[in-house]
């Protein structure tokens, strides 16, 4: 029976804390309304008068033509840019690249067929028969095939080796 009591007042103390922060919320939400700055309070035209607001108007075109006309005049004294010599020499540095990556491609092919021609030669040097080598011609002062010399032939005149 005791325990209704205090549930009810709990509950009592709830609604009070409720009621108390609504309050409060009303009196900040007021606080804040007050303070909020529209945009012509901002630009300060909420207490200018219509000829304050045109001669505010005219001197800020006034000051913008004249930053465009300085502007316009440093754009038309400055140095521009040289836009053919650029281009050309962007075309040499081309030409020089790809010429330079050309010589580099042939002396890789030179040095790729030499290494090949030398493999070829050891190969060759390996591999061939003797008997099939390409015979290695004399000079002049050889012998000559027909004329047999003295020590070859026999006391009888006869070439050695030779059986009738």
């Amino acid at each position: 029976m005791n325990q209704k009591p205090i549930l009810k007042q709990v509950v009592n103390a709830f609604g009070e804390i409720g009621k108390e922060t609504v309050k409060e919320g009303v009196k900040e939400a007021g606080k804040v309304g007050e303070n909020i700055i529209s945009a012509k309070d901002l630009l300060g035209l909420s207490h200018v008068s219509e000829e304050e607001y045109e001669q505010k108007k005219r001197m800020d075109d006034a000051k913008r033509e004249e930053e465009m006309a300085k502007i316009r005049q440093e754009t038309m004294n400055a140095p521009g840019r040289k836009v053919e010599e650029e281009i050309k020499q962007v075309r040499n540095e081309r030409e020089e690249e790809e010429k330079r990556k050309e010589e580099e491609f042939l002396a890789q092919v030179r040095a790729q067929r030499e290494a090949e021609a030398r493999e070829r030669e050891s190969m060759m040097d390996e591999t061939v028969n003797p008997h099939k080598k390409k015979k290695k011609r004399g000079s002049a002062l050889a012998k000559g095939k027909g004329k047999a010399s003295m020590a070859d032939m026999s006391a009888t005149g006869e070439f050695k080796g030779k059986v009738d």
